[in-house]
């Protein structure tokens, strides 16, 4: 073929496939038009010749690819940092009643370690003041409370609370938490319960999994009980506030999965509640904690069994809670948009607009786009509620395609990366080389969606 047209090849156990990037399509093909464009030659069979043009008049096999990176809300950045801002994330303090292993802040890694550092009320409202005073064409405003564990300090949450719903009488205020849930005591909980407050929980797994890593920093003995037990009370007497505002995350570790996910469907519960889980994270680190092939198999079996279950073959199953999220990502990965060609100018979809999606106050006033970035790199910081925003940092932090911008442009995974500021800044800036590194894994979780949909396509499952 004289043009290169811009597709990724892949096959599954049904057969041979070809996503066309500018159309963001997968398509089934034969085999001999699969062979030929894995390799091409100067002598094209008739009926691959014939196949290939009928593709190209249908619109496939485009050569489009994108010429200038710039993030396409580049020139509404102003008005959105002004005007459009609608989540703000309070770190309440930088201590912890816990000591967890492999807890971004326990000294395992290049990042900033717990400390007795609390956010004051006057800091607290001066930031709930500038996100009103930035959010004057957004609907909805979310206030969430961040650690540390953010219930050392309840008293400052709870007049954060009533602060915003005094200021923001006219728009839908949704507060939300990260904790550990150990503080959650009777006389908190029919506090909070008024507020609707959502609570993301750490829960690692059973009693024997969770107290291995996540124990009380006054005695080294493990939280699972308490937690448990504040649980329990929470389902009981508020059983509706428990299903709508209870949400779990779990950190799995590198060979744990099917012990956490068996207990998880059995337990009365957790076996209704909506779970998050990541491996223990390598970011910030030079510790590298590669997943075992036991627990790569149990996943992999689990999925099968969910596949099963989703096209109706296993009705009596209970699927795993802990691959929710990733089953619901593989339709909206080609559902995501349906398009006739890349345009000329653009940026991959990793990046957010920082400070806009969501603003993280840390105890300093400093602003970060996140909770996930590094307090310690002056890069990361976007700002502060002395200084306001940096305009031009965020501006080059929300187009950091320019960095790799010749291997994005050329990259299949291009309209599906996910690839963000969080683990690849220092005090420097961003290092390509970091950028380059994740990229495999990146591409190989796209890959895996693209034949797990058309896999249950071809087994009659409807997205």
């Amino acid at each position: 073929m004289k043009d290169n047209p811009f597709i990724h090849l892949f096959e599954t156990s049904d057969g041979k496939y070809l996503f066309d990037v500018n159309k963001n399509t997968i398509i089934s093909i034969p085999d001999n038009v699969y062979n030929f464009l894995k390799k091409p030659t100067t002598n094209m069979d008739s009926n691959v010749e014939k196949y290939l043009h009928t593709l190209k008049n249908c619109g496939f096999l485009k050569s489009n690819r994108v010429e200038i990176s710039e993030h396409s809300e580049t020139k509404y950045l102003k008005y959105y940092l002004d005007n459009k801002l609608s989540t703000l994330l309070l770190q309440l303090t930088q201590n912890c009643n816990l000591r967890c292993d492999y807890c971004i802040y326990s000294g395992n890694y290049n990042t900033r370690t717990h400390s007795n550092k609390i956010m004051d009320f006057e800091l607290a409202k001066d930031g709930i003041d500038f996100l009103i005073k930035h959010s004057r064409d957004s609907d909805n405003i979310f206030i969430g409370f961040y650690g540390g564990e953010p219930f050392l300090n309840f008293d400052l949450m709870k007049k954060c609370m009533d602060y915003s719903l005094k200021k923001i009488p006219n728009k839908e205020i949704y507060f939300n938490v990260t904790t550990n849930a150990t503080l959650l005591t009777k006389e908190i909980v029919d506090i909070i319960v008024n507020y609707n407050l959502t609570i993301l929980i750490s829960l690692d797994g059973p009693k024997q999994i969770h107290d291995e890593a996540r124990k009380f920093a006054f005695n080294n003995r493990g939280s699972f009980d308490t937690l448990y037990n504040n649980l329990k009370y929470i389902k009981t007497k508020y059983p509706d506030y428990y299903k709508e505002h209870i949400l779990f995350n779990t950190v799995l570790h590198q060979s744990n999965f099917g012990c956490v996910d068996n207990y998880i469907k059995s337990d009365d519960l957790l076996s209704d509640s909506y779970f998050m889980s990541t491996f223990i994270s390598d970011s910030y680190s030079d510790k590298k904690h590669e997943i075992s092939d036991s627990s790569i198999s149990e996943i992999q079996y689990e999925k099968f069994l969910l596949f099963l279950s989703k096209i109706g073959i296993l009705n009596n199953y209970k699927p795993s809670k802990l691959l929710d999220l990733d089953f619901q990502q593989i339709g909206s990965i080609v559902n995501s948009s349906k398009i006739d060609h890349l345009p000329k100018k653009s940026h991959h979809s990793g990046v957010c607009i920082p400070g806009v999606q969501k603003l993280f106050m840390n105890v300093n006033g400093d602003f970060f786009p996140c909770e996930r970035v590094n307090e310690l790199s002056d890069f990361s910081k976007i700002g502060s509620i002395k200084n306001g925003l940096d305009y031009n940092k965020i501006e080059y932090m929300m187009n950091i395609e320019n960095i790799t911008k010749e291997e994005c442009h050329n990259c299949w995974a291009y309209n599906h990366c996910t690839i963000c500021l969080s683990g690849l800044e220092d005090n420097n800036g961003i290092k390509r080389e970091n950028i380059l590194l994740r990229c495999p894994y990146v591409k190989n979780s796209i890959e895996e969606k693209l034949k797990d949909y058309t896999v249950l396509k071809s087994l009659g499952y409807n997205f």
